[in-house]
Parts: C-alpha cells; structure tokens; sequence
C-alpha cells in the first residue's frame, strides 16, 4: 500500500486519519458504517512491507493480539486480508491524549506518576507472557 489510506474502505470501516506509525505497520482511526456504527483504530501493515517475513511477523502480532485480555490493553475485535493480500487487525479505539501530556495537564505527582508507571508495567509484562 502506497502513500496514506485515508478515506479508503475496508469492509464495513471508512478510514479517517492516521493516528500512529511504528515498525509493523499504519494505524488509523476509523468508522463502522452499519448497524454497528463504531470508531476503532485498524492497523495496516506498513507500506513496503511486503516481503514475506514481514507479513509473516505482522500475521503473528495479530495472532498475539487476539489473545489478550487485559483492562490496560486495548481489544482486537477483527481481522483479515485486504483484496490486495495485505493483512489488517481493528482494535478498539482509546480516546485520550499522550501520557506525559495528561500527567503535566493534572500536575500529577512523583507517585501517581509511578502508579501510572507501574500498570503500564504489568500490562506490558501481561503481553510479553
């Protein structure tokens, strides 16, 4: 897939704007448009990743993803191929604002920092096992 994807259709969901890019992959925000009309966030592989280990990895995050259930991590809700072959995932999306941002707009201090800290921790250890 070349350049953004927004505005395009996958099934049900309309993408609206990017809203994260890593390794693996694009990250948008979208929208259901039927009886379920819901926002999530679907995951593309990203562009130029089409060599297979690549989309073998990806395959495989969404594969882990599918598993996870946990409060802090947010839940994969489907998944599939676009008609190019390309895999996707739809996750639920969190509204919010970037952590550091919401912890210096609520003065948080030292410790309710290092309690945010610490369920971040136990999250991330959740998925690592």
């Amino acid at each position: 897939m070349m350049g953004s994807a927004t505005g395009r259709r996958i099934g049900a969901y309309e993408l609206l704007e990017e809203i994260g890019r890593g390794g693996m992959g694009t990250v948008y925000l979208a929208r259901r448009h039927d009886d379920f009309d819901k926002r999530v966030a679907i995951k593309l592989v990203r562009s130029g990743a089409s060599d297979l280990e690549a989309l073998r990895r990806f395959v495989s995050e969404r594969r882990i993803a599918a598993r996870l259930e946990h409060p802090n991590i947010a839940q994969l809700l489907d998944g599939g191929a676009m008609p190019e072959g390309e895999p996707y995932f739809v996750m639920e999306h969190v509204q919010g604002e970037p952590l550091l941002a919401d912890c210096e707009r609520r003065s948080a201090t030292l410790e309710e920092r290092l309690a945010i800290f610490d369920e971040i921790c136990g999250a991330v250890s959740f998925a690592h096992r």
